[in-house]
């Protein structure tokens, strides 16, 4: 991700909430999500790729996860030549 965008997450206020730091933990949040692993879950139908990410290290990272795929989803973002919306979700509890 370039550094602009990850600078642009760490400081929205959905990070800043749970980070003291959010530029300096919010960039280790998003390096520990980029080094996890990811279902990808195409639904043709449904014109939807579904990202499952996975639990991470602790309960604060899981949250601050949680509040990122609902900025990412706000984005609408569909998946490069295609037709399917990136639709981001957490699978931790």
């Amino acid at each position: 991700m370039q550094f602009g965008k990850k600078t642009y997450l760490c400081r929205k206020e959905e990070i800043q909430t749970i980070y003291k730091n959010a530029d300096r933990d919010g960039r280790r949040l998003l390096n520990e999500i980029f080094a996890s692993d990811t279902d990808l879950l195409p639904d043709y139908q449904n014109k939807i790729l579904e990202v499952r990410l996975h639990s991470l290290s602790t309960p604060g990272a899981n949250e601050a996860v949680k509040n990122i795929c609902k900025i990412l989803n706000d984005t609408n973002t569909v998946y490069p030549f295609s037709d399917l919306k990136l639709v981001y979700k957490s699978v931790a509890t």
